[in-house]
C-alpha cells in the first residue's frame, strides 16, 4: 500500500573453496633454502673448478624453478634470483680482492676499461629489464646460463668426478726402465712411502690443471714450447732480470733450483738409474731438495708445491723411454738424461701451478751441461739467456756476500770459466742465445727488455680467466716496474742483503754503474791490476 518495493535478498553463500595455499612461512624458508644453496654451490664451484660464479647461481635456481619451486611466486622472478646473487657476490669480495693481493696484480688498463663500462651498462640494463618481459630474460638467460654450465662441465668432467669421488684417478705407470712401457703387473704398488716429505699417489693430485680422459693436462703450459736458461756468472743482475721476465704472462721464473750443479757430482752414489729403486730415490732427493729452497717455490694462489713423486717417475719415465729408443743396440742412456728428466718436471710442474706457458732456469752454470742440454730438449726449444757484467763490479759484489768464494783470484777463475763456456754457443748456434750486458740494462732496462721479449716471442695470454683481459694487457713497462712488488722479490728480499736490490726502484741503477771505479768504496789499484790479471784475456 505504501509503494514501497521491497527486495527480496538471497542469503548469502558461502565462499567457494580456494586451493591450499603454501603457508608464508613455509614459502620464506623455501627460498632460503633454494638461494643459499645456490649462493654456496655457486662459491664453491669458482674455488674448484674457476667458471664464473653467475653461472652455476643461475644453473642451480633454474633447476629449482624446473621443478617448480616457486615459478612465477611474487618476489621470486628471475630477476629478483640474481639480485640476491649479486648481494652473494658482494658478500665474498671483500675476501677475493684480499687473495688477488690487488696492490700488486691490479691492472689501471683493465680498471680503466671496466669502471666506465659498468657505469654505462648498468643503467642500459635496468632500462632494458624494465621494457623486456621477464619470462623473455628468464628464458633467454636460462638457454645460455645452461649451454654454458654443461660446457664448463663437459670441460673439467673428470675433475669433478674425481672431487665426488665417483670416479678414480686412472692408474700411474711406476716402472721406469728405459724400455719398459707396460705398466706392473697387479696394479700400481705404494711408492716413496715413509721417506721424508713423501706423498701417496692419492694425495698427490697436481692443482691448477684439468683432468680430460684420465690424463694430466694443463690448460695454459705447452711441451712444445721453448725453455729458456739464463747462464754467465751470479752477481750480475741474474735474480733483478728474472723477477722482471717472471711478470711475463706465459713465463715461469723461480729461484734457482740448481739441481744439476748439486747432483751431477753426487749422481754415482745413487747407482745404476735404470733400477725403479734407485731412480725413485733420486726423484725423491730431487723433489725434497727443491721443496726445501730457500726462496720456497708457491703456486699461483701463493701456497708453497709440494711435488708429486708418483707423476715425476711417470713424467721421467716417458722422457727416458723416448731418449732410449734413439740410441744404438747395446747403448746405454746416460745417467745425466735420468737426472735432466727429472729437473724438466720438476720446472714444468712449477709452470704449471703458476699457469705458465714455459719456464726459464736462473742456474747461471748450466752452460756446462750445453751438449746434454741440446740433445734433451733440442734446438727448436733450447734457449738461452747470456747475462754478463764487469768482472770487477762481479769481485766486489762476491766479496760482499754470505756466499760463495772469498777471494778475487777464485772469483775471477770462476768467472772466467763460464764465460769460455758460452763463447763456443754463441759462435756455432747464434739463433738460440741473447746476450744481455747487464750495465746496458741499468742504463736503459725497457730497451733492453723489449730486446729480450722478442727473443722470447709473442707473449700468449693462456687461461686469462684470473689474471686479466687480452683488452687490457699490461705493457713491457707496467710488468717491468711492477717486478720490485712482486711475489718472487719481496721472498728474496728478506733473506739476505745479497737480494735487497730486488725490491728497490730505478735509483739503485745509478750507484751500480761501474762501482769499481765510481763507487763510495772502489777498488784499490792492486785490486785491479790482481783482477785483471787473472780476466784481461776473457775482457
Amino acid at each position: 500500500d505504501t509503494g514501497c518495493r521491497i527486495s527480496l535478498r538471497c542469503p548469502l553463500r558461502p565462499p567457494e573453496p580456494t586451493p591450499c595455499a603454501v603457508p608464508a612461512s613455509m614459502v620464506a624458508i623455501m627460498d632460503v633454502v633454494v638461494l643459499s644453496l645456490s649462493a654456496f654451490f655457486g662459491n664453491m664451484g669458482v674455488a674448484v673448478t674457476g667458471f664464473g660464479m653467475a653461472i652455476i647461481y643461475l644453473l642451480v635456481f633454474q633447476l629449482a624453478a624446473v621443478i617448480q619451486y616457486a615459478a612465477g611466486a611474487d618476489g621470486q622472478s628471475f630477476k629478483y634470483a640474481v639480485f640476491v646473487q649479486s648481494l652473494s657476490l658482494l658478500a665474498a669480495q671483500p675476501l677475493l680482492l684480499w687473495n688477488a693481493q690487488i696492490s700488486q696484480h691490479g691492472s689501471l688498463p683493465l680498471l680503466l676499461l671496466m669502471i666506465p663500462a659498468t657505469l654505462v651498462a648498468t643503467p642500459l640494463g635496468q632500462l632494458t629489464g624494465e621494457q623486456v618481459n621477464t619470462d623473455v630474460v628468464q628464458g633467454v638467460g636460462g638457454v645460455l646460463v645452461t649451454l654454458i654450465a654443461l660446457f664448463e662441465f663437459y670441460r673439467n668432467w673428470a675433475l669433478i668426478l674425481e672431487l665426488l669421488g665417483i670416479r678414480k684417478k686412472a692408474a700411474t705407470r711406476t716402472s721406469i726402465k728405459a724400455d719398459s712401457t707396460d705398466p706392473p703387473k697387479g696394479g700400481q704398488r705404494k711408492m716413496f712411502s715413509g721417506r721424508p716429505g713423501a706423498i701417496t699417489a692419492k694425495e698427490g693430485a697436481v692443482r691448477r690443471k684439468t683432468l680430460r680422459d684420465g690424463k694430466e693436462v694443463s690448460t695454459v703450459y705447452d711441451p712444445r714450447a721453448p725453455v729458456f736458461f739464463m747462464i754467465g756468472s751470479q752477481r750480475s743482475g741474474s735474480n733483478w732480470l728474472r723477477t722482471m721476465l717472471n711478470e711475463r704472462e706465459d713465463l715461469a721464473g723461480p729461484h734457482p733450483p740448481h739441481v744439476l750443479r748439486e747432483f751431477m757430482p753426487i749422481l754415482d752414489k745413487f747407482g745404476d738409474l735404470e733400477v725403479d729403486e734407485n731412480l725413485e730415490v733420486l726423484i725423491d732427493h730431487v723433489c725434497t731438495f727443491v721443496e726445501r729452497n730457500q726462496v720456497t717455490w708457491n703456486d699461483v694462489h701463493d701456497r708453497p708445491i709440494k711435488f708429486d713423486r708418483v707423476r715425476a717417475a711417470d713424467r721421467a719415465a716417458d722422457k727416458i723411454a723416448s731418449m732410449a729408443r734413439g740410441l744404438a743396440e747395446g747403448e746405454a742412456l746416460k745417467p745425466i738424461f735420468y737426472l735432466l728428466s727429472v729437473f724438466d718436471h720438476i720446472m714444468s710442474a712449477y709452470a704449471m701451478a703458476n699457469d705458465k706457458r714455459t719456464w726459464i732456469c736462473k742456474s747461471m752454470g748450466m752452460s756446462k751441461f750445453h751438449d746434454a742440454l741440446l740433445d734433451f730438449y733440442g734446438p727448436g726449444r733450447l734457449r738461452y739467456i747470456y747475462l754478463v757484467r764487469d768482472p770487477r763490479d762481479v769481485a766486489m759484489s762476491f766479496m760482499k756476500t754470505p756466499v760463495g768464494d772469498c777471494h778475487y783470484h777464485a772469483i775471477l777463475t770462476k768467472w772466467c770459466r763460464l764465460q769460455k763456456l758460452v763463447i763456443p754457443i754463441m759462435e756455432q748456434m747464434p739463433a738460440i742465445i741473447k746476450e744481455v750486458r747487464y750495465e746496458a740494462l741499468l742504463k736503459d732496462k725497457q730497451a733492453v727488455l723489449a730486446g729480450l721479449y722478442e727473443f722470447i716471442g709473442a707473449r700468449r695470454a693462456g687461461n686469462l680467466l684470473r689474471l686479466g683481459s687480452v683488452l687490457a694487457m699490461e705493457s713491457q713497462e707496467q710488468q717491468t716496474e711492477k717486478a720490485k712488488g712482486g711475489a718472487e722479490a719481496q721472498k728474496a728480499a728478506v733473506l739476505s742483503y745479497q737480494f735487497k736490490n730486488l725490491v728497490r726502484g730505478q735509483s739503485f741503477a745509478v750507484l751500480q754503474m761501474a762501482k769499481w771505479l765510481q763507487g763510495t768504496d772502489p777498488l784499490s789499484t792492486e785490486e785491479i791490476q790482481l783482477i785483471e790479471s787473472v780476466a784481461h784475456e776473457t775482457m
